[in-house]
């Protein structure tokens, strides 16, 4: 490893900023869209017992999800630029996920034991298309749905998206400390188009590569990720080239 370091450019007086408003802003909308497309077109209206579809339908959900992948990039790198230690990032993130994550799971598990949801067995908006079991819950909890688990509720399924972005955002920016945004946003164009060359440009047979990069470096998310990322490195240097004109202003007087 080249250095135990996640940012070695970052100074030892700076400390991180505060919430941003213009993030906040942000998250707020990703927020709405992403509610106001599941209460209104996740299932076909049928299965609520309504009489008619909404009458404002709105059938891109994963827009606000594509936001909120966005502002995660640029506040995991902030967060990576002052995190020491590669250990500190990861254990920072597992515990402000995993007990809400497991606490959730554990919530909507037994709630579903008493209450039923609608089920829509099959079709693009399939839903509960069979009851959850224990078994389901000890693999949610683990995150082990790539070997199979399924999720207690389907939502969940951007955790683990986040989770993988953690992992290799984190190993890169443990080996290249100072370059860790460029080189993140390199490795993302690169898997991208390979996933896009594996999807439009193989045959049926080479099917595997797609799934392979899109389940071990949720390639379909990578750029979003990465434009989050870049726009904090834009941000940050900006504002220590702003930092330093004021001190070189300070030592001038």
């Amino acid at each position: 490893m080249a250095s135990d370091q996640v940012a070695t450019t970052v100074s030892a007086t700076a400390a991180p900023a505060g919430k941003v408003p213009f993030i906040e802003v942000w998250r707020g909308i990703a927020v709405f869209l992403v509610v106001y497309y599941h209460y209104v077109d996740r299932l076909p209206y049928e299965a609520l017992g309504a009489s008619a579809p909404a009458s404002l339908p709105f059938y891109s959900g994963k827009l606000g999800v594509l936001i909120f992948l966005i502002i995660s990039g640029y506040l995991i790198a902030q967060s990576l630029s002052f995190t020491k230690t590669l250990a500190a990032f990861y254990a920072k993130r597992l515990s402000r996920l995993w007990p809400l994550f497991l606490l959730a799971s554990v919530v909507i598990f037994v709630f579903l034991m008493f209450f039923q949801p609608p089920i829509v067995p099959d079709g693009p908006k399939q839903f509960y298309e069979r009851p959850r079991t224990v078994i389901d819950l000890i693999g949610q909890s683990f995150f082990l749905r790539d070997l199979g688990f399924q999720w207690i509720d389907g939502v969940f399924w951007s955790i683990l998206v986040e989770i993988k972005f953690y992992f290799w955002i984190g190993l890169i920016a443990a080996f290249r400390p100072a370059t860790f945004a460029r080189d993140f946003a390199i490795a993302s164009l690169v898997i991208t188009l390979a996933q896009f060359g594996a999807e439009y440009g193989l045959p049926p047979e080479w099917a595997w590569t797609n799934r392979l990069l899109n389940g071990l470096f949720v390639a379909e998310y990578l750029p979003f990720f990465a434009i989050g990322v870049l726009l904090f490195a834009r941000n940050y240097v900006a504002e220590c080239e702003e930092r330093h004109g004021e001190e070189h202003e300070e030592a001038r007087a």
